[in-house]
């Protein structure tokens, strides 16, 4: 449903003050990328969320319970790698693995973002 309202691509550039991440995100609130680490690896945590609530056409057009409604749509994206993250390349790790995770839900009581940290948490990584 929001989906179709997100920038089909971001373009990452680096300015005087310092980088930046570029789209068209029209009616999304984003807030600031987020830096974690979680079971030895650097993750960077992207939000977007829809500034308004689902309405009672919102519910009906997608076949949605009614108790969805007032709630706003959430997408999450998490990239990360062992740590320290590999902003350049380097010879020495070659066979170092990014590790994305994406996320959508719809919440009511505005808690999704720690929903998505314990998606993340819950992860098991291969040694």
């Amino acid at each position: 449903m929001y989906a179709a309202q997100l920038s089909p691509g971001i373009l990452l550039r680096e300015t005087k003050q310092g980088d930046r991440a570029e789209g068209q995100w029209r009616n999304f609130y984003l807030p600031p990328m987020e830096q974690a680490e979680i079971r030895g690896k650097t993750f960077f945590l992207f939000e977007a969320r829809a500034e308004q609530v689902l309405e009672r056409g919102d519910i009906e057009a997608f076949g949605l319970p009614d108790e969805r409604r007032g709630a706003r749509a959430h997408f999450f994206w998490a990239i990360g790698a062992n740590s320290p993250f590999p902003f350049l390349r380097d010879p020495q790790r070659k066979d170092l693995q990014l590790v994305h995770v994406v996320y959508a839900c719809l919440s009511l009581d505005g808690n999704a973002r720690a929903e998505f940290r314990k998606l993340l948490d819950s992860i098991a990584f291969e040694r």
